[in-house]
């Protein structure tokens, strides 16, 4: 039988998380900054705005960083929303985004150095429409206390990333948590009304740093960036 057949996959329920390892030139270069940062007591943090129990989280001001890395991570995010978008509406025939229609934008970007025992609660960004977490340092975990380490999951829960969502209905075929032991260089996109929370974590010697940044973007079609007279405005994007 050699008759092609046609299989289209319809998966509007989904909520796309992406993992993705950053080129080692933009993790190095926002250890880099993000070391200065935390040198410089004139630095703002940005802790009254989030919801960690992290005594520091400090404000990046993105015009200081080299171009390359909001570049990157712009562009990853469109890569995101693009395909969000696609996965949610590209099964109904009027529906019609380019790629190069969407322009991601920053909301905000800072930096979190979590130490022994801190942690982030369960919580969500309502001001955006994509949320990125890239991970600089992760200190040497002590042993579980537990063995959690069983052949479906092969992961410790300290320090872990959580993802939780419930539009799966059918458990047999989807979780409701998803999480991770992130690794340094590691970039984790998502929606802005993913829940998400980290879990605290016991480093070897106590004293243990891991740091990261987060970011939120919004986005405008380019219907609504034109409508509002906004094309080139506030906007940096090279492909």
């Amino acid at each position: 039988m050699t008759e092609e057949v046609k299989i289209e996959v319809i998966q509007p329920f989904a909520n796309l998380i992406y993992k993705i390892t950053m080129p080692e030139s933009i993790t190095q270069g926002l250890i880099e900054h993000t070391d200065k940062m935390r040198e410089d007591p004139n630095t703002p943090s940005f802790g009254e705005s989030l919801v960690g129990q992290v005594d520091e989280e400090l404000e990046i001001d993105i015009s200081k960083l080299q171009p390359i890395i909001p570049n990157f991570l712009l562009n990853c995010s469109r890569e995101w929303l693009y395909n969000q978008l696609k996965q949610g509406f590209g099964w109904e025939p009027s529906w019609n985004l380019p790629r190069e229609d969407i322009f991601p934008q920053f909301v905000s970007m800072w930096t979190v150095s979590q130490k022994d025992g801190e942690y982030n609660p369960i919580h969500t960004h309502p001001s955006a429409a994509v949320s990125g977490v890239l991970y600089l340092k992760i200190p040497e975990y002590k042993e579980d206390k537990k063995d959690t380490r069983k052949p479906h999951k092969q992961r410790t829960d300290d320090g872990s990333l959580v993802f939780t969502n419930n539009s799966g209905a059918d458990r047999r075929y989807c979780v409701s948590n998803c999480n991770f032991n992130p690794k340094v260089g590691e970039l984790f996109i998502f929606g802005g009304m993913q829940p998400h929370q980290v879990y605290p974590f016991r480093s070897v010697d106590g004293e243990g740093e891991r740091r990261s940044v987060s970011f939120n973007i919004a986005y405008a079609t380019k219907d609504q960036m034109e409508a509002n007279h906004m094309i080139g405005q506030g906007v940096t994007l090279n492909d």
